[in-house]
């Protein structure tokens, strides 16, 4: 089996680049899983789009058709998971929250996230034969936590991946298998740099009261000698 790497670290420190009020917001505040995953295949889905435009420029057919197919298959999950694929504003071309859903983290820190998901994917293993790229996605697909709106995903790509036997529609699902473990990867990298902060400030406010007592101590005349 071909192994592809995530490295989240890289992801974070993309993150810390960032403006610093985008970054604070990142840092302190846990993105909603779910429509992280919605906006991610959004702008993925608008990625082809957009290359299938270009190529329409070029006078290239082909491949203009093979990168709007994409766009559609991947719009088709999207149906598949949440019963609709994301839609932009007229006006800002940002991606709509879908009615009835409720969203705890600022919308727009999802949004740039969600970008910043697509534009860090890995590059795909090369992987020719339909039936090695079905195992490779329903393995790596079997490695995932499998909770709240992951089950759900996880369950539909490889339904639709086992019931498949299109190699072009593979690798999409392929691909989705990787967008998802870099939304995974990116949620448990901010995780872990936030539980890391907490640990510093805390340490922090630990060793500025050791010295304050300290101070104290002299300002009474007392040897430090005296009390170890």
């Amino acid at each position: 089996m071909v192994e592809v790497e995530l490295n989240p670290k890289e992801l974070i420190n993309e993150i810390k680049s960032k403006p610093r009020d985008l970054k604070n917001l990142l840092l302190h505040r846990s993105p909603d899983r779910k429509l992280l995953i919605y906006f991610s295949l959004g702008y993925l889905a608008d990625m082809y789009m957009q290359h299938a435009e270009e190529m329409m420029k070029k006078s290239k057919t082909l491949e203009a058709n093979y990168f709007s197919k994409k766009s559609m298959q991947i719009k088709g999950v999207s149906r598949k998971i949440f019963g609709q694929a994301p839609e932009e504003e007229i006006y800002t071309r940002e991606f709509k929250v879908p009615n009835n859903w409720s969203v705890k983290t600022d919308k727009g820190e999802i949004d740039q996230l969600a970008q910043l998901c697509v534009q860090n994917m890995p590059e795909m293993p090369e992987i020719r034969d339909p039936e090695e790229i079905r195992k490779f996605i329903i393995d790596k697909l079997s490695t995932y936590k499998k909770t709240g709106i992951n089950r759900k995903f996880i369950g539909k790509l490889k339904k639709m991946a086992k019931e498949t036997r299109n190699p072009t529609k593979l690798n999409t699902f392929l691909e989705l298998t990787f967008l998802l473990e870099n939304v995974n990867e990116i949620l448990k990298a901010i995780k872990e740099d936030k539980e890391e902060n907490k640990k510093e400030e805390k340490e922090g406010t630990e060793n500025k009261k050791t010295e304050n007592e300290l101070e104290g101590v002299k300002k009474e005349g007392i040897s430090l000698e005296d009390i170890k």
